[in-house]
């Protein structure tokens, strides 16, 4: 029998992003900084769009996703059967 277990994830952090995290956690804005709005315009320009938007977690960002294509309360949405609970839950 195998008991080696399966990593549920592996980080691999280089220096430049632990020093990012490390001068925003020792600034004035730990939430809601100048940061943030830096972050959203890069992924904008990334994903080639006008705007993005940063939340706090996983599952505000189903939220949004869900409320941006229209999802409204008794709407059926299909999913994933292998997924975190919140997935399926807002």
């Amino acid at each position: 029998m195998m008991n080696k277990p399966i990593p549920y994830g592996r980080q691999d952090i280089a220096r430049e992003g632990i020093d990012a995290v490390v001068e925003v956690i020792t600034s004035n804005f730990v939430t809601q900084g100048p940061r943030i709005a830096e972050f959203e315009k890069a992924f904008a320009g990334y994903a080639g769009v006008q705007y993005a938007l940063a939340v706090a977690n996983g599952t505000a960002a189903l939220h949004f996703c869900a409320l941006s294509v229209g999802v409204t309360p008794g709407d059926k949405v299909i999913t994933t059967p292998i997924t975190f609970s919140d997935s399926v839950n807002g």
